[in-house]
C-alpha cells in the first residue's frame, strides 16, 4: 500500500517519521508546502526530514497518477479539490474542534473570542473547507495567558498524539467518521489582515489582552502598542484614572497603558542586541 503524508512542521515531520517507523511495510510519498525551502526554521523541514528518510517527494497535481491508496493532510497549504481525492481515502487533521473554527487562523481566534477550550479534530477530507465526518478529536484547555504561539504548539503536540492513536485506522481502512452536526463557524483568510494590526488601548482590558496575546507569535510578528513592541500583558486591578493609551509607568522592562476600564501592564519585547 502506498501511502502520501502532505504538509509542514513539526506535526508532519514527527507523524512521517512514526509512521514510516512503525509500517515499514507499506510505500510512502510525500508532497511539501510550497513555502518549504527544504531548511529548518523555527520549526523543523518537512522536505528536509523526507529527503532524510529517502522518501520521494511530489507535487499535489501527481497525487492522482501516484497511486496513493492514503493521503494524510497535516498543516498542507493547498485545499483538496475533489480531483485529487479520487484515488484514495483522504484524512485531515484539523486545529480545532469542529464544527466550530473551520478556515484558518485557528491560533488567534479562539483567543479573540475568549475561548476556554479548543482541540484538535481528525476528519475525512471532503468537497468543503474542513467539512468532513469527524473520526476523532482532543479537547484542551486555553490557559488565561495563551499566545498564539504557544497555543499552536499545543496544537501540534496534540495533532500529533491523535495520528499516533488513529494511524493503524487510517491505513487499514476501518477509520469511521461522523457527519458534522450544526452551523460551525468559518474564518477566511481575509478575517484578520496581519498586515495592518491595528491596536490600541481604546478598548476593554480584558479584549486588549486578548488581542496583544493572539497576535503574539515572535517568527511572524509581535504585536505594537502605541509604538512599543510588547508581550505577556496583565490585566491590573487598578481602575484606569488616564485617557486610554496613556503610559502610567515604564520602566527598562515593563510599561504599564490605561485602558477604558482597567490599567494592563506588558513586558516589553528584548530587541536584538538590548
Amino acid at each position: 500500500m502506498r501511502v502520501c503524508i502532505a504538509g509542514k512542521n513539526k506535526i508532519a515531520v514527527e507523524s512521517l517519521r512514526f509512521i514510516t517507523q512503525q509500517y515499514p511495510e507499506h510505500e510512502f510519498l510525500a508532497i511539501a508546502n510550497r513555502t518549504d525551502s527544504g531548511e529548518d526554521g523555527f520549526q523543523p523541514s518537512f522536505k528536509k526530514a523526507a529527503n532524510q528518510l529517502g522518501i520521494e517527494l511530489i507535487g499535489l497535481e501527481r497525487l492522482l497518477q501516484s497511486g496513493a491508496d492514503v493521503f494524510v493532510s497535516l498543516e498542507f497549504d493547498r485545499i483538496i479539490k475533489a480531483e485529487h481525492i479520487e484515488c484514495c481515502r483522504c484524512y485531515n487533521i484539523h486545529f480545532s474542534l469542529l464544527p466550530a473554527y473551520r478556515g484558518v487562523y485557528t491560533s488567534a481566534w479562539p483567543i479573540l473570542l475568549g475561548e476556554s477550550h479548543t482541540g484538535v479534530s481528525l476528519h475525512e477530507i471532503d468537497g468543503g473547507i474542513d467539512t468532513g465526518p469527524v473520526i476523532d478529536q482532543f479537547r484542551f484547555e486555553i490557559s488565561a495567558d495563551e499566545t498564539a504561539e504557544s497555543l499552536y504548539e499545543k496544537y501540534q503536540s496534540h495533532a500529533f498524539l491523535l495520528l499516533k492513536k488513529n494511524a493503524a485506522a487510517l491505513l487499514d481502512g476501518t477509520a469511521v467518521g461522523v457527519p458534522q452536526s450544526g452551523g460551525g463557524s468559518y474564518f477566511s483568510k481575509e478575517s484578520i489582515d496581519y498586515s495592518n494590526l491595528d491596536i490600541h488601548c481604546d478598548m476593554d482590558a480584558v479584549e486588549l489582552s486578548r488581542q496583544l496575546r493572539a497576535f503574539y507569535f515572535p517568527a511572524f510578528q509581535v504585536p505594537v502598542l502605541h509604538g512599543f513592541r510588547v508581550m505577556s500583558p496583565r490585566v491590573t486591578d487598578h481602575r484606569s484614572s488616564h485617557p486610554p493609551g496613556f503610559v502610567v509607568e515604564k520602566s527598562d522592562t515593563r510599561i504599564c497603558f490605561a485602558t477604558r476600564t482597567f490599567d494592563v501592564v506588558c513586558d516589553l519585547f528584548p530587541e536584538v542586541g538590548g
